[in-house]
């Protein structure tokens, strides 16, 4: 057969492309883990301060045991800063364990995963070190910011069922 042209079409060789991945393997894991983990961390972090800033305001009202924190000889300022510090280090503990959590899942579970053939010719492993130690310079202020709107939130609630209703939309 002939073309219009005089061309044979048994003579059309196609082209064909093929990938070939330049970067290497640490800079794959640590390219897709950038996209998840700060993510994660910010959602973990106001996660561990929701149900603390909800306790240690609603609750107390709730409870009547604001009045008794209050005829206490701290300050009010002082009491204002205790639970502040308390709800971030709620905050705080929580992403850390959920963090390390996922870092044990990225070491084995996704490791055997990809042994077998299911993520593709790359396995995934854990987050890179370097990632996870910016991910706490961060989680610092997130924690502390997080912490401070849901005690102001959580302030207004007269109820923990009330508190809740209010923080979702924060969530």
């Amino acid at each position: 057969l002939e073309t219009n042209i005089g061309v044979r079409i048994d003579e059309f060789q196609p082209i064909t492309a093929t990938s070939v991945e330049v970067a290497e393997e640490s800079s794959i894991r640590a390219h897709v883990w950038s996209k998840i983990l700060p993510f994660v961390m910010m959602v973990w972090a106001l996660t561990g301060a929701f149900y603390p800033a909800i306790d240690l305001c609603a609750g107390e009202k709730e409870r009547g045991t604001l009045e008794t924190l209050l005829t206490s000889p701290a300050k009010r300022g002082e009491i204002v800063w205790g639970k502040l510090l308390a709800v971030t280090s709620f905050s705080i503990a929580t992403a850390v364990l959920n963090l390390l959590s996922l870092v044990g899942t990225g070491t084995f579970v996704v490791q055997a995963i990809g042994d077998q053939g299911g993520i593709g010719s790359m396995a995934l492993g854990p987050p890179p070190l370097a990632a996870i130690g910016w991910l706490f310079v961060a989680l610092i202020p997130a924690a502390f910011m997080f912490s401070a709107l849901t005690l102001a939130i959580a302030a207004m609630a007269r109820s923990s069922k009330e508190g809740q209703y209010y923080l979702m939309p924060l969530l």
